[in-house]
């Protein structure tokens, strides 16, 4: 598997500054750019494929290619909550892109992560011998706002942002704890497995 690629961002933050200056009970406009900064900076930390919770938060399109179709039938993807498979296309033989009928698949996900699983009858085609001879195409995250992603997730964000706004230091020099222990134990039930 290749790096997976968000396509689509999502539509709107999960952490705004106002969500931020809630947290931290600041009233002050003088630092409202670097709030933006650190809102920015907690959503990433969290989010997507590079994100410390491994799934995608607010609704987003990935894209992610493989050198060959799976031997079973199911091919896994490597970010979820799964809210639709968009496409599926490999390289024949002659280096020619296709795209893999939808009636010969369906997305799903089971407790390890979101997969496109062959129909009864069907069969993977056979792709080129190439890194990103298949290509999948999909939509994953709780839902279109950040009111659907969990409150613990959003409220961890938050208070991540709040603490490198108030601590500005790579760790708490008391503890040398790179993240609150609250912000751990929120995110702790929402951590994906990794495939």
């Amino acid at each position: 598997m290749m790096r997976p690629v968000r396509i689509v961002a999502p539509a709107a933050s999960l952490l705004t500054r106002a969500d931020l200056k809630a947290q931290g009970k600041i009233e002050s406009t003088e630092e409202d750019e670097l709030l933006d900064d650190y809102a920015a900076a907690a959503v990433q930390h969290l989010d997507g494929w590079e994100g410390v919770v491994g799934k995608a938060l607010v609704t987003q399109s990935w894209s992610v290619s493989f050198s060959a179709f799976p031997a079973g039938t199911r091919l896994r993807l490597p970010l979820g909550p799964l809210v639709s498979v968009t496409s599926i296309s490999w390289r024949d033989a002659a280096g020619v892109a296709q795209t893999f009928s939808s009636a010969l698949w369906r997305g799903h996900e089971d407790h390890l992560s979101p997969f496109v699983e062959l129909v009864e009858g069907a069969a993977w085609p056979a792709a080129a011998s190439r890194d990103d001879a298949v290509t999948v195409l999909w939509r994953c995250g709780y839902g279109e706002t950040p009111a659907a992603v969990p409150a613990t997730i959003r409220r961890a964000a938050a208070m991540l942002a709040a603490h490198w706004h108030d601590r500005r230091h790579a760790a708490d020099l008391a503890t040398l704890a790179p993240l609150p222990m609250g912000v751990e134990s929120l995110l702790a039930p929402h951590r994906a497995w990794r495939i």
